[in-house]
């Protein structure tokens, strides 16, 4: 348990890692930008999981939130959730405010569980599942997942929406996901740091003044 935190807290303060190039997984997202993904993820200082990092590695994405959850072995687990926003204001369009956060190593190896039990990495992404409905609103998970031989990118919006066994599948673990790691209550914990001034996520717009958050727009997930 010991060594399992030594290497939980050297990943968490890392910012460099080196692997070997994965191949890619014919079952992920063809439509996944991951160009722009990465744009972001290396403001967010993410790591390509396109090179091997870890035994497995997974990181889920949604808005506002980036989750990751690495092991050595499949056994013992480290985490750690990017809380993000971007902020307007004089002299510049738009940055990135971000917060990164530890992950208990219990709460991480319960989601893998969630995500292993519920066969998640084996169902193919959205543009692959025949009567998958999508929508220019609402909200979608992207899931990166990583090992030495294999790398995949697959994203599904709005999963409650889905009416088949694989959308049931990934609501049920997205369910898990946000209860398990209580990510909307350490959103609203983020939100409240913020300095004053103006931010927008998810086609929401925001102003914080004093302790307070107003929003416009979009949907009201992070409100």
């Amino acid at each position: 348990m010991k060594r399992l935190i030594l290497v939980c807290f050297w990943f968490f303060v890392s910012h460099s890692a080196f692997g070997q190039v994965n191949k890619i997984d014919t079952g992920g997202d063809t439509g996944y930008n991951y160009s722009s993904a990465f744009l972001d993820g290396k403001t967010l200082i993410l790591k390509s999981l396109k090179k091997a990092i870890y035994k497995t590695y997974y990181r889920f994405w949604r808005t506002g939130q980036i989750i990751e959850i690495w092991s050595e072995d499949n056994i013992g687990y480290c985490g750690a959730i990017t809380n993000y926003i971007y902020k307007y204001g004089r002299g510049h369009g738009g940055r990135i405010i971000f917060r990164k956060i530890e992950i208990d190593s219990s709460d991480a190896a319960k989601v893998i569980s969630q995500f292993v039990n519920k066969s998640i990495n084996e169902i193919p992404s959205q543009d692959k599942l025949p009567g998958w409905t999508k929508g220019m609103d609402g909200e979608t998970i992207t899931i990166e997942y990583s090992t030495p031989d294999t790398y995949s990118a697959k994203s599904y919006w709005e999963p409650e929406e889905q009416k088949s066994l694989e959308g049931v599948a990934i609501n049920q673990f997205y369910t898990q996901l946000k209860f398990i790691l209580d990510l909307q209550k350490k959103y609203k914990t983020f939100k409240s740091e913020l300095p004053f001034g103006k931010y927008t996520i998810g086609m929401v717009n925001m102003t914080k003044y004093g302790n307070r958050m107003r929003a416009k727009g979009g949907t009201s997930l992070f409100n």
